[in-house]
């Protein structure tokens, strides 16, 4: 499969304002309209509407809902239904101090997080309601899953997902290690995915157990494995490049299955700092792009992985489209897994 490139780039900026709540609505709202979202204002903020180049949709709530957590205001991002009838996580987003954020915005997809930090405090605020992404994935057009079972196979009318750092110093999984997306690759505490008017979704523990919470694949299973360091890699140390394949369950207790996969990404077999940059060329075969591109990790949990499981992005990382430009001194990668 490879990357899935989307129909427009990626608008990136580092440098979001996260001191007030008005600030950063402004910010996020002018990277949107250059990003060409078609939206509605509402009450506090806006409503905008992701469209895949595939034809599938859903909406993206970013609005003051009055958020308050131990002295400090924010915002919520929120996924919804294209038809408004399904309603995902509200994903609270601190604004307050001296936080500066960084975003991704694609064609049908949103990343959010405050710089250089994901599970420790920015500039001494608290480490949770820092980060939340989300969208409409790349779905292949298959007859089926990627399990044994049999199942029945229909067409895709609906996919959409998100992930968020919740409002807690801690989560159920690995102290902080099953946040979401911008800590590690698998989401224990903020999460939902909506598959054809099937949503599934976790806040703490309603129901869904962490089997069936949404997930990165990796290349390496997770299993005991005490400090035996990150095995899957080349043999001069360096990661996998791959596809950052969608999984979540039908609900608790059943298994995880393949949903598709982040539109202008690719995923890392080995943990790297948050900001960390790549760069790869693509040919013309490749794809509808080709050229000199730019990727950043989104991911990176900032505490030890060691232990049981593990935890946060001991397995992974996610690396998301920046922009064309390569950056000065960046190596070039070649060996992206298809």
């Amino acid at each position: 499969m490879g990357v899935a490139y989307s129909d427009r780039d990626p608008v990136f900026s580092e440098f979001l304002p996260g001191d007030t709540k008005a600030a950063l609505l402004a910010a996020i709202h002018e990277l949107a309209v250059f990003q060409r979202w078609p939206y509605a204002a509402i009450s506090g903020g806006y409503k905008y509407s992701l469209i895949s180049p595939q034809g599938l949709a859903c909406k993206l709530k970013i609005w003051d809902g009055g958020y308050t957590a131990n002295g400090e205001a924010g915002i919520y991002v929120q996924f919804i239904s294209y038809d408004e009838a399904r309603s995902g996580v509200a994903h609270p987003i601190v604004a307050a101090g001296t936080r500066i954020y960084e975003a991704v915005l694609g064609e049908c997809q949103f990343f959010l997080g405050t710089v250089g930090s994901s599970s420790t405090k920015p500039d001494g605020s608290p480490n949770w309601a820092n980060s939340a992404c989300g969208g409409v994935p790349y779905v292949p057009e298959a007859s089926g899953y990627c399990f044994d079972e049999p199942v029945t196979f229909g067409p895709v009318t609906e996919a959409w997902w998100s992930s968020g750092s919740g409002n807690q110093t801690t989560a159920l999984w690995g102290a902080g290690g099953g946040y979401g997306f911008r800590q590690g690759w698998r989401n224990d505490y903020a999460w939902d995915g909506c598959w054809n008017e099937s949503l599934q979704k976790a806040y703490l523990d309603n129901g869904v157990d962490s089997g069936a919470a949404l997930r990165l694949g990796v290349v390496t299973h997770p299993l005991r494995d005490f400090d035996t360091g990150q095995q899957t890699r080349w043999l001069d140390g360096s990661a996998l490049y791959y596809e950052p394949f969608l999984l979540w369950g039908d609900g608790k207790g059943l298994p995880c299955r393949v949903r598709g996969q982040i539109w202008d990404a690719v995923a890392g077999s080995i943990d790297a700092g948050l900001g960390v940059e790549v760069v790869s060329e693509e040919s013309s075969q490749s794809g509808p792009k080709f050229g000199v591109f730019t990727w950043r990790n989104y991911m990176h949990y900032q505490g030890s992985m060691s232990g049981y499981g593990g935890k946060g992005s001991y397995y992974s990382s996610l690396y998301l489209l920046k922009g064309l430009e390569p950056t000065e001194g960046s190596p070039l990668i070649s060996n992206a897994v298809y």
